[in-house]
């Protein structure tokens, strides 16, 4: 016990014991008792009013505070004083049921105002009690090793089947963003979804103004997929550098902060026209979605791309000019 005295007043004893707070359902105890003994330089108690600032501290090298409180108390005519730790007056740091008590050792700093206000004269440190906590935990491992449920109720019911993978799940949907087509969401409007619901594909609010080529003819980028829209942009602005054509204007976009956007593969934009009527429904579009053809980033050949429009996929030259559509995934 480390042990620091001011104006000839010393701590003669402690007691530690813990108290089993337990509500109907048998929850663990979320407070402890605290006794101590005050007494003068000669053995006389100390009666009346006390301030008690109790801290618990983490570690070996006790450096770490993890839960403090400030307990107003009256000892009695023999100085003893009792108070609960976990039910002060006034909590300083922390929260004593979110404490790991697996991950000890801990310790009790007291420090004592013997006028009850917060001039504390007293200090003293010392190490607590773990075999109460160690217990329970080694009850309850016990318990969930051998424990077999009987109850046929229970046991003929859907609840016997879940597992606890079931359970991580359920836990973590409560966080997920779910999203719906057409919603205005990062920058644009959704129009795919992944299942799941928290992740798809965005398309900006309105196409580019002006209509534009694909690129030069004659050069052939390598954007040959029909699904990995932004794999073929990358390749497509890559081949032909600087320039107004449709690639490069999707680069170039910019919405909410967001600069992430691509030209859309051929599949990707079959997907945004067949949720034409929920993004045209969400009046963010303006209904433009079909008023024009639009390009796509899939390359045929050096010549030719797809682009899709009223009339669905059609085969077109690098060279005609088309509308332009820039999408991101979230």
């Amino acid at each position: 016990m480390k042990r620091n005295q001011y104006n000839n007043v010393a701590l003669l004893a402690f007691a530690l014991a813990f108290i089993s707070f337990s509500n109907a359902f048998g929850q663990v105890p979320i407070g402890f008792s605290y006794q101590a003994v005050l007494t003068d330089k000669n053995g006389e108690a100390i009666s009346g009013s006390v301030g008690l600032k109790i801290s618990l501290l983490q570690g070996a090298e006790m450096d770490k505070t993890v839960y403090s409180e400030r307990h107003n108390v009256i000892s009695d005519i023999n100085g003893l004083t009792s108070v609960i730790i976990g039910g002060g007056d006034e909590v300083y740091t922390g929260n004593l049921v979110e404490i790991d008590w697996s991950q000890g050792p801990f310790f009790i700093k007291t420090e004592i105002s013997t006028t009850g206000g917060f001039n504390y004269n007293i200090q003293t440190i010392s190490e607590l009690v773990s075999v109460p906590y160690s217990l329970h935990a080694q009850r309850a491992g016990e318990l969930s090793a051998t424990f077999e449920e009987r109850d046929p109720v229970f046991s003929n019911s859907i609840a016997s089947t879940i597992t606890e993978a079931d359970i991580s799940e359920w836990n973590s949907l409560s966080t997920k963003a779910l999203h719906f087509i057409g919603e205005e969401f990062g920058g644009g409007i959704v129009f795919y979804i992944e299942s799941g619901g928290e992740h798809g594909l965005i398309v900006s609010k309105m196409p580019f103004d002006d209509l534009v080529v694909w690129g030069a003819s004659m050069t052939d980028a390598q954007a040959m997929s029909t699904y990995d829209g932004l794999s073929n942009t990358a390749a497509i602005v890559n081949a032909y550098g600087d320039g107004d054509y449709a690639a490069k204007k999707c680069t170039d976009f910019t919405s909410e902060g967001l600069d992430d956007w691509y030209l859309p593969s051929v599949d990707e934009l079959k997907l945004l026209m067949k949720a034409a009527y929920e993004v045209d429904k969400s009046g963010l579009a303006d209904g433009l979605l079909w008023s024009q053809d639009y390009w796509t980033s899939t390359e045929i050949d050096d010549t030719t791309v797809f682009s899709l429009g009223i009339e669905g996929v059609t085969i077109t030259s690098k060279s005609e000019v088309k509308g332009v559509l820039a999408i991101r995934a979230f």
